[in-house]
């Protein structure tokens, strides 16, 4: 019996991870964390795996689930594109489902068309820019694959009302029944109004009311990929995360903070009042309406331990490691410290845009360790605010 690729990656993956921490003599100890024992064992496997994902790209990503699928929409509703192309003066019509990542973020590209078991479809670069995408136009891909996955797990932005004029679209575009100049009147009437925001459409994209039910961690992640930046503000060390959208997705948006709302505190939490007290409104932004998280206690007790249950596929995971364990140590008040301000100014060299620049290494593991190593300065037991008035270095 063969076995299956995906064991073959996982055996080759664990053993360069006991390799690696066997050669570099790394124990992780998460004593000062009061995270229950579930959430500390997914931060330990986040933290064994940090260093082997940034440089692998997460080996151990061909399996297809449920949750990958719903992570996949977010994703698209961040960064994929519905696109019909004319050609040859109004007689043809091109349709294609297109990803375009920094180029860094390839290998995510392989998997995504991994997954969908596409073969035909190579990854292209763009010469002139740092980008990279993916174009799938052919018929029975998009027929059998892309098109049940996003009839079955909807879209949650405007860009499901694109998805519905491109499908309708695409359907038009394979009748055979049709007059074909009929068919490419309509088609190019649909293409008219595909990736625009006109007012007289509002009512017709995704409201509350039907975004609601479909809104989990696992497309919000998707979705924070593509959208969202886990954030580092200078003034007081300030620890954001940022999701913004068109200002016509604000249900979305709107959606993604009542679901932040729900999520209940890890099992261990000691703070039984105000502890998921963020704000309830959206925060305008030019055209765009954006969610922001700012308070230290739901970061660490509720929003963290969420995240650690949810994968994510690209490079951002990174990003949220980091972010996470700037979180935890600002909670155990570390970061004030002298040792904690060196650790911080050593992540926003790296942090975000800036890591895709190879002249600015991510910190090594037992950097991080040795951080998390240190004996909390706060009580971990009280809320942020009361230790930040009452403790002072």
């Amino acid at each position: 019996m063969i076995m299956k690729n995906w064991i073959i990656k996982y055996w080759i993956k664990l053993l360069k991870t006991v390799r690696y921490y066997i050669t570099e003599n790394i124990n992780i100890d998460l004593n000062h964390i009061m995270y229950s024992t579930n959430i500390k064992y997914k931060l330990t496997d986040a933290l064994i795996n940090y260093t082997h994902y940034y440089n692998d790209n997460n080996v151990l990503n061909d399996q297809v689930s449920e949750d990958w699928k719903q992570w996949l929409v977010g994703f698209t509703d961040g960064e994929g594109s519905f696109r019909i192309n004319i050609r040859n003066d109004d007689t043809r019509a091109e349709l294609n489902f297109t990803i375009k990542l920094h180029v860094d973020d390839q290998s995510v590209l392989q998997d995504i068309l991994n997954k969908l078991d596409v073969t035909m479809v190579n990854i292209h670069f763009q010469s002139d820019e740092d980008t990279c995408s993916i174009s799938i136009g052919d018929r029975d891909i998009l027929l059998n694959k892309v098109i049940p996955l996003f009839d079955k797990y909807p879209l949650l932005t405007k860009k499901r009302y694109d998805y519905m004029l491109w499908r309708e679209a695409f359907f038009l575009n394979i009748d055979k029944s049709l007059v074909k100049t009929e068919k490419m009147n309509k088609i190019i009437q649909l293409k008219a109004k595909l990736n625009k925001y006109a007012k007289e459409d509002l009512s017709l994209y995704p409201n509350i009311e039907n975004i609601t039910p479909y809104m989990n961690m696992n497309w919000i992640v998707g979705f924070i990929e593509g959208e969202g930046s886990f954030t580092i503000k200078s003034q007081k060390d300030s620890l954001h995360l940022n999701i913004s959208q068109h200002v016509y997705s604000s249900p979305a948006m709107q959606a993604i903070l009542n679901h932040f709302l729900s999520l209940t505190p890890d099992i261990n939490c000691p703070i039984k009042t105000n502890i998921n007290n963020i704000s309830n409104k959206l925060y305008p932004d030019k055209n765009k309406m954006r969610v922001m998280t700012t308070t230290v206690d739901f970061h660490y007790w509720i929003l963290i331990p969420n995240l650690l249950k949810t994968n994510f596929y690209t490079r951002k995971r990174i990003d949220f490691i980091l972010w996470a364990i700037l979180v935890i140590l600002k909670k155990h008040g570390i970061l004030i410290t002298p040792e904690g301000q060196r650790f911080l100014n050593e992540v926003k060299a790296c942090h975000n845009s800036k890591r895709y620049f190879k002249a600015n290494p991510i910190p090594n593991i037992k950097s991080i360790i040795n951080m998390l190593n240190i004996t909390p300065f706060y009580d971990v037991t009280k809320t942020h605010d009361h230790n930040s008035r009452n403790y002072k270095l």
